[in-house]
Parts: C-alpha cells; sequence; structure tokens
C-alpha cells in the first residue's frame, strides 16, 4: 500500500517567499509570518500561547516589516491561542500596513477572543472572523482589493 491521500493545505499551496519569526527572546517561536503569492499575509501564533502586548507589538511589526509599506490583507490564524492580554488587543488596534484582517479559529474560546479584538481592529481595516481558511481567504482578496481601491 502506498502513502494515504491527503488533500493539500493552503499552506503548501502557497508557495512561500517571504518568512519571519519571532523567537520569543529565548529561543521559543511565538508566532511565523508567510508571504504567499496572492498577496495575503499570514500570521499563525503557536498553539496555547497568550498574547501578550508585547508579542503583539513584535508580530505587527514583523507584518509591517514583511509588507514593505504595502497595504495588504492579513490573516491571522488564532487556533487555540489562550489569551489576548487587553493591551494586546490595543495593539491590534494600532495603524499598520494591513488593508483587511482575517480572525482564523477553531473553538468558542477563539471566537471570544475574535470578538474582543474585532471592535478594535474595526476602526483600521475591514475584519471578520472565519472558522475555514478558504472563506477567510476569499474574503481578504475581495476585500483586500477593495480597501486598496
Amino acid at each position: 500500500m502506498g502513502k494515504a491521500w491527503s488533500p493539500p493545505t493552503l499552506q503548501r499551496e502557497a508557495n512561500l517567499v517571504n518568512r519571519a519569526s519571532d523567537d520569543g527572546g529565548g529561543g521559543e517561536r511565538r508566532f511565523r509570518i508567510e508571504e504567499s503569492p496572492d498577496g495575503i499575509v499570514r500570521l499563525t501564533w503557536d498553539r496555547d500561547v497568550r498574547v501578550t502586548a508585547e508579542r503583539a507589538k513584535q508580530a505587527m511589526a514583523a507584518v509591517d516589516d514583511v509588507n514593505a509599506g504595502r497595504r495588504r490583507p492579513l490573516l491571522v490564524r488564532m487556533a487555540r491561542t489562550t489569551a489576548l492580554d487587553r493591551e494586546a488587543r490595543e495593539q491590534f488596534g494600532e495603524k499598520t500596513s494591513i488593508s483587511a484582517i482575517a480572525l482564523l479559529g477553531e473553538t468558542p474560546v477563539d471566537r471570544l477572543l475574535a470578538a474582543s479584538t474585532l471592535g478594535r481592529v474595526l476602526t483600521q481595516a475591514p475584519a471578520r472572523y472565519f472558522t475555514d481558511e478558504r472563506e477567510a481567504v476569499a474574503w481578504l482578496l475581495e476585500t483586500g482589493r477593495r480597501s486598496d481601491g
């Protein structure tokens, strides 16, 4: 028997062309940034991470660095983050190079954390919560184009 077939993932399909990451100061990664040819920047938080103001600031600085002055859509994979500090939510409300933001989660806790963030992010860019990555990407591509327009 051969290797079992597995459906392609967006990450494998993306043919990532640029990466940046946070080493957490102690060699411990807490997030990953990926830039793909479709123009979407993907921020993936490690599972079970508490997102502090400092981590949020580092992540958004990395997004701005990857964007290099261009406004582009951001997909945030926040599945199973344990907490999002109030100060971190304020960091996400700061002006950045984001044209639209999709928060992607899996659990009711993810949805609750996203809801507490969306009110702050909505002031700088259109934002929505998703549980399906393909829907999030389609929305980002459409909304990001309108926001840059």
